[in-house]
């Protein structure tokens, strides 16, 4: 079983070039960083599902979980219109962005929203969100993020270190020992003269 600090560290890449969207404003040379961050988001967050299935491929019943939620994610608008846009930019070289509406802040500095190009119509077979991009990025975001959530509640006695040290003792029948033996101490290995046993449970549900 691989660790699923993979799905994590893409949920961070995926952040990474959220928040770089959020700060491009505008100019050309801003445009086309905006361009270039929408690329590498949408790569980042398409690999999240990837990560997902590589860290979780060996624990009993997820196939069958993820299908249902793959199923939803296949269905849902936004989620296959930001597949396609990263099959552009990767397959083909496309970046389906063009500036919008420009604005000033509170700050008085010049601001633009960037919206999605319907030039692409004939390339993008779903439908083009209408929102602004980093609105409508922050959307499919939190769709990832709402499908790890899920597998979390579903699986985290097994792919989360503090779940599954208190599930494994306090339903699963082992022992203190038995998880320092799992985990390469030797048993007892936390059995020291004046630590109650409640504070030995607790060295391992903070790793």
């Amino acid at each position: 079983m691989r660790s699923f600090q993979i799905v994590e560290d893409k949920i961070g890449e995926t952040d990474f070039f959220l928040e770089k969207i959020k700060k491009t404003t505008c100019g050309k040379e801003l445009f086309l960083g905006t361009r270039y961050y929408l690329s590498a988001f949408s790569s980042a967050a398409r690999s999240i599902t990837f990560a997902l299935q590589a860290a979780m491929k060996d624990i009993p019943d997820f196939e069958e979980w993820y299908e249902q939620h793959q199923n939803k994610l296949k269905q849902n608008d936004l989620a296959r219109y930001f597949l396609e846009v990263r099959n552009l930019s990767q397959k083909v070289g496309y970046y389906p962005l063009t500036s919008g509406h420009m604005f000033c802040d509170e700050n008085n500095q010049r601001q633009v929203w960037y919206f999605f190009d319907h030039f692409l119509e004939d390339e993008i077979k779903s439908p083009i969100p209408k929102e602004d991009v980093v609105t409508a990025c922050n959307k499919y975001f939190i769709l990832l993020l709402e499908l790890v959530y899920e597998c979390f509640k579903k699986f985290g006695n097994t792919i989360d270190p503090v779940q599954y040290f208190a599930h494994s003792i306090a339903e699963g029948g082992k022992s203190l020992e038995d998880i320092e033996e799992e985990l390469g101490l030797p048993r007892g290995w936390t059995d020291i003269e004046g630590i109650p046993y409640k504070e030995r449970v607790q060295i391992f549900e903070n790793k």
